[in-house]
């Protein structure tokens, strides 16, 4: 093989090893993330905000279906599943509420 080929080789495998160390640090940084972290960076405020929400008649706090074909609001419960039905995210708060689980409340 010429040594063009093996410095071409050498310089690939050098780069390949700088982007899984890269990879790594990411990683670890995701795993040591402050709880709500990847939720805000996930969910948008504005994403959160445009979801169809519907006043409770107290004037406190609204409510959207969680079943809604929507992927921000699939997204929204999935993380609620996740942190045991209660989520604070953009200075508001939302949790499951309802039988079963039939709706999502938010709290500002």
């Amino acid at each position: 093989m010429s040594d063009i080929a093996l410095d071409t080789i050498k310089a690939i495998r050098e780069r390949l090893n700088e982007i899984i160390a890269d990879l790594n640090k990411m990683e670890d940084a995701l795993k040591n993330a402050p709880p709500g972290a990847i939720e805000e960076v996930e969910l948008p405020k504005e994403a959160l905000d445009g979801l169809p929400w519907k006043p409770y008649k107290s004037g406190k706090g609204s409510w959207i279906f969680s079943n809604l074909d929507d992927p921000v609001a699939k997204k929204l419960r999935e993380f609620l599943v996740k942190n045991q039905g209660k989520l604070e995210l953009h200075g508001a708060k939302y949790r499951f509420s309802g039988q079963e689980d039939k709706f999502i409340s938010r709290y500002k």
